[in-house]
């Protein structure tokens, strides 16, 4: 018998982007039961703009890092290939 146990690697970057998506989902949540709580609306929406920013703003710069990548293979080789 074979037991064979996976371990996670747990890396400083992974724990970062796990913990400010947490705190995005919670700063959300938290604004819809403020919200729900007759509290100021301003404070409710800075609070939900502030939980989605979180989560969109790691997506946003994993995307322009790829373009910025993509932009940078290219340059190198219009650089080497000239016609």
């Amino acid at each position: 018998m074979v037991s064979e146990t996976h371990k996670a690697d747990w890396s400083t970057d992974k724990v970062i982007d796990v913990t400010i998506s947490l705190l995005g989902g919670l700063a959300t949540i938290l604004a819809v039961v403020s919200f729900t709580q007759k509290e100021p609306p301003r404070i409710a929406a800075g609070a939900a703009v502030m939980g989605v920013s979180a989560i969109t703003f790691q997506f946003v710069v994993m995307y322009v890092i790829a373009l910025l990548v993509v932009l940078l293979i290219l340059g190198a080789l219009n650089s080497i290939v000239t016609v």
